[in-house]
């Protein structure tokens, strides 16, 4: 069973011209993200899991699956460590 993550309840986000800010309300804390991250960003808000975002990506950006993989979870990583997404196993 692949990992399902979903924007953690304490953030807003808004996209200004191609880039997400993430305010995260209890910490205090804002995020920038763009690119391809916030083509990940979009994809969870809509509730897609780990291997959707993989093959969207592999898509959209004409780069395999591997190396795919290693940037959702290197990314996701990273915004689990600022608290602004969660797993929902």
């Amino acid at each position: 069973m692949t990992v399902q993550y979903r924007w953690n309840q304490d953030v807003e986000a808004v996209e200004i011209e191609g880039e997400w800010i993430i305010l995260h309300a209890n910490h205090h804390t804002i995020t920038k993200i763009n690119g391809t991250g916030g083509v990940i960003w979009s994809l969870l808000e809509r509730g897609n899991d780990v291997d959707t975002i993989i093959q969207a990506l592999t898509e959209e950006f004409d780069v395999d699956a591997v190396h795919a993989a290693s940037d959702v979870e290197t990314f996701l990583g990273e915004l689990r460590k600022v608290d602004v997404v969660v797993a929902t196993e």
